[in-house]
């Protein structure tokens, strides 16, 4: 939890000058190893394991299909459950500290969950839908169509899921662009505030949730969201890489799995390790668009220092 004395200053208006820009001290250098570890776990258990799980039963152990996917089901199924679960937990229970504050004056409005957490009801729904029909579809084994449809049903979750982020991502660079208004509360930003990058949103909810940053983050996140031009031309860019280059991964994983020929294997591994490879691409993308603006921060600030000596 970030430990602050200071009084968080913020403006009300987004300025173009910047003379002062509210800094987070949270240093990620410290985390390196929980991120690591955070991260090698999620690329395991989202992407690696369910590839595991197919080759082992399929081809080592020559379990019928439906039985493997049952096991894959529940495997990926318990995962995205606890997890749901224990984020939900976090948000709504009495002394939670993490929920979206409400810019009303009501912060302790337990049924306020975050935006974050709307979504991964929506894809946890969806995709457990996907996986029950793969099951039910393998059970016919006597029909290898049957067969097909199962695996390729089986290797849509993560295509989804990325087309359901990036879309979204997309839909918020545009919303920005045009300055429209949100038309429905969204995390901590309430109903007819000015859009804000779907970055900015999902690392708001992500930090302060996961990341047990806390209600304090997301204080300060919109403080240094206000008070520095380059960070907001950063995550509106964010949005356009991602989103753009997410929904063309996604398109061409679908329209894979979904066309190619008898093809089983590729399917899987398709489906469940390619959307891991694109996310990592991005991420270094988003580190190194990260320093450029941390620079362009700079600049500015001894602009601003400039204007104000003359």
């Amino acid at each position: 939890m970030l430990k602050i004395s200071q009084n968080i200053q913020v403006c009300h208006e987004l300025s173009d000058v910047v003379d002062q820009v509210t800094r987070i001290p949270l240093e990620l250098g410290q985390h390196r190893l929980t991120i690591a570890i955070a991260a090698v776990c999620i690329l395991t258990g989202g992407g690696l394991v369910p590839v595991i799980i197919y080759l082992v039963l399929t081809k080592a152990a020559g379990l019928q299909l439906w039985i493997v996917f049952t096991i894959l089901a529940a495997v990926v199924g318990t995962v995205s459950a606890s997890m749901m679960l224990r984020r939900t937990w976090r948000l709504l229970r009495s002394d939670s500290t993490c929920r979206p504050y409400n810019t009303a004056g009501n912060d302790h409005d337990t049924m306020s969950l975050d935006y974050f957490q709307w979504n991964f009801f929506t894809g946890f729904c969806y995709i457990a839908a996907l996986m029950i029909a793969a099951v039910r579809t393998s059970l016919s084994q006597d029909d290898n169509n049957n067969n097909n449809t199962s695996t390729r049903l089986m290797s849509l979750p993560l295509s989804l899921l990325v087309l359901q982020v990036s879309s979204q991502l997309l839909c918020a660079a545009v919303m920005v662009r045009i300055e429209a208004k949100y038309p429905f509360r969204v995390s901590s930003m309430e109903r007819t505030a000015m859009v804000r990058p779907g970055v900015y949103t999902i690392i708001e909810d992500v930090v302060a949730v996961d990341g047990g940053q806390g209600q304090q983050y997301r204080r300060l996140l919109d403080a240094r969201y206000r008070s520095s031009k380059a960070i907001r031309l950063l995550k509106a860019h964010l949005d356009l890489a991602w989103g753009v280059s997410g929904i063309a991964v996604a398109a061409a994983l679908i329209a894979l799995i979904t066309t190619l020929p008898s093809a089983k294997m590729v399917f899987i591994v398709a489906g469940w390790l390619v959307p891991w490879g694109w996310t990592t691409v991005l991420v270094g993308t988003t580190r190194w668009m990260w320093r450029l603006a941390l620079m362009r921060e700079k600049d500015e600030l001894f602009a601003g220092e400039r204007r104000a000596v003359d």
